[in-house]
């Protein structure tokens, strides 16, 4: 029963959101599919709803859903959350960044299928460019083209971010909207690129 109930899964994965790994630096990045049983993660490995990828040392990935591109820093941990239902109406999945750096370029068309969260907020974009990243110590989303509507998840205080500029949260802080510097664009992004 287990058996046939992943293969289901991995058939809705296909006509429904699913991200395809396309590039992997090294092998040894797991993936947890919604049995919570625990796998290697190979290069044209489908992802979808329920699904966690955890990268390792030294192992970056890039995976492509349609024209959108996310790329998973290494030591990252992420999670595509299952679609929640109101009414009977699906609503936008969620990938969240438990840990780690995560890139995203979003194409218009499926900007409304996703909303982007790291532990402190929750995103949701129209097709931009923009980095998230996630520790105990610091929480960043800077948004490097476009624009992203953001809401912090304690106060759900809502804030647009624009270009060039991070919602960012060190400490207990709640987080703010800081004007990013070129070379912290540089790093973020170092981090997530092949």
């Amino acid at each position: 029963m287990k058996f046939h109930l992943f293969i289901l899964m991995q058939i809705f994965a296909l006509s429904a959101n699913a991200w395809t790994v396309i590039v992997m630096t090294k092998p040894n990045a797991q993936w947890i599919n919604v049995l919570d049983e625990k796998n290697p993660l190979k290069v044209g490995q489908f992802l979808a709803f329920g699904d966690t990828v955890i990268t390792g040392p030294g192992t970056k990935l890039k995976l492509v859903e349609q024209h959108s591109v996310m790329v998973i820093g290494e030591n990252s941990t992420v999670k595509i959350e299952e679609s929640p239902y109101k009414d009977g109406v699906p609503h936008p999945a969620t990938l969240f960044l438990q840990n780690g750096t995560l890139r995203l370029q979003v194409d218009p068309p499926e900007a409304k299928k996703y909303r982007y969260k790291i532990p402190s907020i929750v995103a949701g974009v129209r097709g931009t460019e923009f980095v998230l990243a996630a520790s105990k110590e610091k929480e960043v989303l800077c948004v490097l083209e476009g624009s992203v509507e953001a809401e912090i998840s304690a106060t759900k205080k809502k804030a647009v971010v624009k270009k060039n500029i991070g919602w960012i949260r060190e400490g207990l802080d709640e987080g703010k909207l800081l004007p990013t510097t070129v070379e912290q664009r540089q790093e973020w992004v170092k981090a997530t690129s092949l």
